[in-house]
């Protein structure tokens, strides 16, 4: 992951020590990167280093919720 040295200057040394031993920075789960569901996930945890569910929750792909949020504010 290129962006590790800006992570840590901002503050975030125990996200940069779980990206530094393959885990989601977020969730801390072992990546494993047969489970990017497509490119745009793959190129995304090259720049995170989120793991698919943690992208998923991010950015509230399939995210049932979300959809049930957006009927009330109607």
């Amino acid at each position: 992951m290129k962006n590790i040295k800006l992570l840590q200057l901002n503050g975030f040394k125990k996200e940069t020590i779980r990206i530094l031993n393959n885990k989601c920075p977020f969730c801390a789960c072992v990546i494993n990167k047969d489970s990017f569901k497509d490119e745009l996930s793959k190129k995304e945890f090259e720049i995170s280093g989120l793991c698919q569910k943690c992208q998923d929750k991010t950015f509230n792909e399939g995210d049932e919720e979300d959809g049930e949020e957006t009927k009330e504010e109607e």
